[in-house]
């Protein structure tokens, strides 16, 4: 089956003392492999970004801070041959406290949800010490 085969189809049955009509409604999907998260810090934020793979259709991903507020993230979407989403989502964050950063993912079609949080912890200078995460 392809993406383009989701849709209502009509299925007929019929025998020699009955007949039967019935709708059918097809839909398309598969689950994500687990999130990878990866982190690049930079001298004054940190960019951290998730990928999720295998899946379809394309998930929703949210991005919170500490507070549960939405963070700006940006995406990039690349469909396999196989029909299969790979999506990258990436958050930049400038790290002046400890700060808990969470990633929720959802594939509302099969109930599917991941959520992933990290503890990040400032280095002592920026500039030249790494940041370290829990």
């Amino acid at each position: 089956m392809q993406p383009d085969d989701e849709g209502e189809y009509t299925c007929y049955v019929n025998n020699e003392q009955d007949s039967t009509t019935r709708r059918l409604k097809v839909i398309l999907a598969a689950l994500f492999d687990e999130p990878l998260l990866s982190l690049q810090p930079t001298c004054d934020s940190i960019n951290i970004t998730a990928t999720l793979s295998n899946g379809f259709p394309q998930p929703e991903i949210r991005w919170l801070d500490s507070s549960g507020r939405d963070i700006l993230q940006t995406s990039t979407i690349q469909l396999d041959t196989r029909g299969r989403y790979k999506v990258s989502s990436t958050i930049s964050s400038r790290q002046n406290a400890i700060e808990t950063i969470t990633m929720e993912m959802k594939l509302e079609v099969l109930n599917q949800s991941f959520t992933r949080s990290l503890l990040l912890h400032p280095p002592p200078d920026p500039c030249q010490g790494q940041l370290v995460t829990t």
